[in-house]
């Protein structure tokens, strides 16, 4: 490339000349600054979604922390009619969503701060409420465990049944034909 009315040869050039000509040839080797800021700046949002989802996920093998829900939770006709596979679906700080499913017995369960709703879905079982709870331990101090329950009241539960079980009332899947899969709603208090 020459400059009009300038030397040809290289050599001759000025200094200042051979420099424009070297940053007009290496601007058509490179992108654009303007491609490369957009290069970055996706890099940027790319790493930062990345870590920031990364410190939202729990570490394997501890629950998810209670988290206020702020947008509606849908379920669907399959996942209701799934519910053979034990989940849970939202976990508030004021309420927790699950669906279960037992094929036997449980013990007996004393939520003192949590008002289970429970919904079945499919299946069958003598679900038992109130009355004393039996051998109780409590290895966790907000739901003591017992084995058996004295004066308490029989239900047989059955698809379509709902149970509203107060916090701190014993309760307990005494029998099971078969399996029973079902819906909780636990209204926590404060």
């Amino acid at each position: 490339m020459a400059f009009r009315g300038g030397p040809s040869n290289s050599s001759e050039r000025e200094p200042r000349e051979r420099a424009i000509v070297e940053r007009i040839a290496n601007t058509e080797r490179r992108p654009s600054v303007k491609k490369l800021k957009h290069v970055v700046g996706f890099a940027v949002l790319v790493v930062t979604a990345v870590v920031g989802a990364a410190a939202q996920q729990p570490a394997r093998g501890t629950p998810a922390p209670p988290q206020p829900l702020t947008t509606s939770k849908y379920l669907s006709h399959d996942t209701v009619a799934g519910c053979s596979k034990a989940g849970t679906f939202v976990n508030t700080p004021e309420y927790i969503v699950q669906c279960s499913n037992r094929t036997g017995p449980g013990v007996v369960e004393v939520h003192t701060k949590e008002t289970d709703v429970i919904y079945v879905i499919d299946g069958s079982a003598t679900f038992v409420t109130g009355g004393k709870a039996q051998n109780v331990t409590a290895t966790n101090p907000l739901q003591p465990r017992g084995t058996d329950i004295q004066g308490g009241e029989a239900h047989h539960l059955t698809k379509g049944d709902v149970i509203v079980v107060p916090a701190g009332q014993p309760h307990w899947f005494k029998e099971v034909a078969g399996s029973v899969s079902y819906y909780v709603v636990k209204v926590l208090k404060q």
